[in-house]
């Protein structure tokens, strides 16, 4: 099992270990938490998936320990549940069809699978997918994670919601400028009013929450945009009204398909991709928006409460989590001596969307037979900290790079590093308490694989 979790964790950058790492951090964070408080954090958590909600202690405990792909848990919790071969296959192609482009890019991704279900009602293979989907949904989404994506879908409201708000205040005013009709305001404004009072039903109703209603709502609400009254009222299909429907029924898509990673992590590869490199100042900007739009509010970076928020959280994932004791109190030491290095993640600006990252700092990489020095300034940081003149360290540091710092691997090659974790200080306290759980578990699992490294000799 030691080497499959070092084989898993050195290779975590491969899309399947790096899902079962994102899932298993999210869900033991979300697990680490008072039961008032899971909720409120789990909301905005898009890498919380359903699939860990199906096991037991036991289960979850081989799968921290060992780190197994994603689709290995995937099988697991499918043949656990009773999903047939027949299921999985049709499952297949519907996935396919959502990993085309179109369904990557914010706003498409929406329009696209309400075009795919309008047609699955005209081809038997697309609507077998479908189906396939929601069955599987069904036995493996718990009663647990089906309140949590009710909170997710209400928080998305509200963000679409303060997004197109400036989108349909512009367009109401074109429409009197157009018409010099208050009348045809008064019906346009209530076709906004009516769209939003459909999209909210099924949360003040339980009358609204079939899922009949649910397959319509997209449609009728886009009949509701449309300004059909405006344009009945007005007698004339004006070709800038008729632009301005098209806007108005098509934007809020983008705007609420932009925002929703406000919630997560990226849901576009594409900015994902290019992310590195656009200015930082754009960087900020895109970070700051994303924040303001999920109702996210940060205090002042303050390190000192970043480390005992971080301290805090190891001692709650100790209950929860199957590491040993002694990587808590490694932790714990090196986070106290601040080995464990702490950054706001808004001056790194590392990845999109992220309300905390986990990462190594690259000291040393191998060169040869030799250790070359890569971040100087990382080693004076660690020197003061171990109370050694930049000299004595370095030279300590060539001989026993494992005494202070943790083995990694890039490239296929051995490196030596410290944690950083990163985290803002946010306002909502589940939200700060998860975020800091999920970071730490994280960090919990590099310091474990450093140790496993010693046991099996790769250092």
């Amino acid at each position: 099992m030691n080497k499959r979790f070092l084989q898993a964790y050195f290779n975590r950058e491969n899309p399947a270990y790096k899902k079962t790492i994102e899932s298993l951090t999210a869900f033991l964070s979300y697990e680490s938490l008072e039961e008032d408080k899971r909720k409120e954090y789990g909301k905005y958590l898009q890498e919380l998936e359903p699939l860990l909600f199906n096991l037991s202690s036991f289960e979850l405990t081989q799968v921290e320990l060992s780190l197994p792909p994603y689709p290995e848990i995937e099988e697991y919790v499918y043949r656990k549940v009773g999903i047939k071969e027949e299921e999985l296959s049709k499952l297949k192609k519907y996935r396919e069809l959502l990993n085309k482009r179109a369904l990557r890019i914010p706003g498409l991704n929406f329009l696209s699978l309400y075009s795919l279900k309008l047609a699955s009602q005209f081809k038997k293979d697309l609507k077998e997918a479908i189906n396939a989907d929601k069955e599987v949904n069904q036995k493996i989404i718990t009663k647990e994670y089906k309140e949590i994506l009710d909170e997710r879908s209400k928080e998305i409201i509200k963000t679409s919601r303060t997004a197109t708000a400036p989108i349909y205040i512009s367009s109401a005013l074109l429409h009197y400028f157009r018409t010099q009709d208050l009348s045809v305001e008064a019906a346009y404004l209530s076709s906004i009013l009516a769209s939003n009072l459909l999209i909210s039903l099924p949360y003040i109703s339980k009358n609204f929450e079939n899922e009949n209603y649910k397959k319509l709502l997209p449609y009728i609400q886009m009949i509701a945009l449309s300004s059909a009254g405006a344009y009945i009222y007005y007698r004339s299909f004006d070709p800038i009204l008729i632009s301005v429907y098209l806007i108005t029924s098509l934007l809020p898509f983008w705007v609420l398909g932009s925002f929703e990673i406000g919630l997560g992590d990226s849901i576009s590869n594409l900015i994902e991709k290019f992310w590195p490199y656009l200015p930082k100042k754009v960087r900020k900007i895109i970070d700051k928006s994303r924040r303001f739009f999920a109702g996210i509010k940060v205090k002042p970076f303050n390190e000192r409460e970043i480390y005992e928020e971080l301290y805090d959280a190891s001692i709650r994932l100790e209950k929860v989590s199957s590491l040993p004791n002694y990587v808590f109190q490694e932790f714990r030491e090196k986070l106290e001596k601040g080995v464990i290095k702490v950054e706001n993640p808004e001056e790194k600006l590392a990845l999109p969307y992220a309300l905390g990252c986990y990462r190594k700092e690259i000291v040393l990489v191998e060169d040869g037979n030799k250790w070359r020095v890569v971040n100087r300034k990382a080693l004076e940081e660690l020197a003061k900290i171990y109370g050694m003149s930049i000299e004595d360290f370095e030279k300590d540091v060539l001989k026993k790079p494992w005494k202070y710092l943790e083995l990694d691997m890039k490239n296929g090659k051995r490196i030596y590093g410290r944690s950083v974790i990163g985290m803002y200080n946010f306002e909502n306290e589940a939200l700060r308490k998860g975020v800091a759980a999920k970071e730490v578990e994280a960090c919990l699992l590099g310091l474990y694989a450093n140790n496993l490294s010693i046991l099996e000799g790769l250092q």
